[in-house]
């Protein structure tokens, strides 16, 4: 377990500590040595580059999947109680880039959205305080096959010595989305033995597994462990059978700079009690509130009770329409104890920078 009593804040583009108030808990983190505290210049995309592993170091046998722990919680100790903001974000031109079903086809979709009762708490002006409502159930079994499902799977990985558990998202035919300190430790080392294994179901591996090489996440993340920018891209190769996500899973879209106040439908692999890891779980619910107790970029929150393993897990806007990825499971408040929300980074222009590195 990793405690500081400083966060380095990014606001943009400078970096400035000023976070002495939060007190919030990143959904995985090992334990490591505290992060350099140096300031940074500028918030920038950074990479594992020339020291990219071309696969694995070693193959995921499933002994050693199920042996995989999530990570230790990252604490930040503190005050204050967050609230709600307003739903409506100024800021630069928003975006969006579609995403593709492949070879998964869509088919089933609207049969399979229609099988679930839909989220019906509509939000408030501004949001929720805490508790935001959300509900969340098991993703049935048969609808795993089915796209937009088949893009969200568990990500294995080694960091620090130890082997841990995330989830992820296929994002283009040859990339995965996650968070942060799922692909770098935020003292300045990246993880290696990446493999992400879409529509896992126990030790069922759907569309095999796919080994992940380079890794692109933000330098404020990388070397100061800074939640506003806690996400990461990455490039993964062929499974066993030589496909890639066009051929096999499909992928999501991407979506930035859309402010607050949508609506998510947030999947993950929840490992740490009392979930078991190799079940995949759905959270629906709408923006509650900003996170007040950070100045600058604010993350927000939403209504959901997934714990460690989830880290990285998708929040998909428009899901079953647009499939847009707009936020991931990053981090959960321990003092105080708020374990019913969870909070994303928010997606502007260097969400979209590490988007685009990550897809190239």
């Amino acid at each position: 377990m990793r405690t500081r009593g400083k966060l380095l804040v990014a606001g943009a583009p400078a970096i400035a500590l000023a976070l002495g108030t939060l007190s919030a808990v990143g959904l995985a983190g090992p334990t490591f040595a505290a992060a350099p505290t140096k300031k940074l210049a500028a918030v920038s995309v950074v990479t594992n580059g020339t020291q990219a592993q071309a696969k694995a170091a070693f193959d995921w046998t499933d002994a050693m999947m199920a042996a995989a722990k999530p990570m230790d919680t990252v604490k930040v100790k503190g005050t204050g109680q967050p609230g709600p903001a307003p739903a409506i974000r100024a800021g630069t031109t928003p975006g969006a880039i579609a995403g593709s079903a492949g070879a998964a086809g869509s088919a089933a979709v609207a049969k399979a959205a229609a099988s679930v009762a839909p989220f019906t708490v509509a939000p408030q002006s501004g949001g929720f305080t805490y508790p935001t409502p959300f509900t969340r159930y098991e993703v049935e079994p048969q609808v795993r096959q089915v796209w937009p499902y088949t893009t969200i799977g568990k990500l294995y990985f080694t960091q620090n010595g130890g082997n841990y558990v995330c989830s992820a998202s296929a994002i283009g035919p040859h990339s995965i989305w996650t968070a942060g300190h799922c692909s770098s430790d935020g003292a300045g080392h990246f993880s290696t033995n990446v493999v992400f294994v879409p529509g896992l179901r126990d030790t069922n591996k759907p569309f095999g597994k796919f080994s992940c090489n380079a890794l692109w996440t933000t330098s404020a993340w990388h070397f100061s462990g800074d939640l506003q920018y806690d996400y990461a891209g990455a490039s993964c190769g062929l499974n066993a059978k030589g496909q890639d996500f066009a051929a096999s899973t499909g992928w999501l879209g991407f979506a930035w700079n859309w402010g607050y106040g949508l609506h998510y439908d947030d999947f993950g692999y929840p490992a740490a009690a009392p979930f078991n890891g190799v079940r995949m779980q759905r959270c629906e619910s709408s923006f509650g509130h900003a996170d007040t107790r950070v100045t600058g970029l604010q993350e927000q929150a939403i209504g959901c009770d997934m714990t460690g393993g989830s880290s990285g897990g998708p929040w998909i806007w428009q899901f079953g329409t647009g499939n847009y990825v707009n936020g991931e499971n990053s981090y959960k408040y321990v003092s105080p104890a708020e374990p019913l929300e969870m909070y994303s980074p928010y997606y502007g222009d260097l969400a979209k920078a590490v988007f685009d590195a990550a897809t190239a």
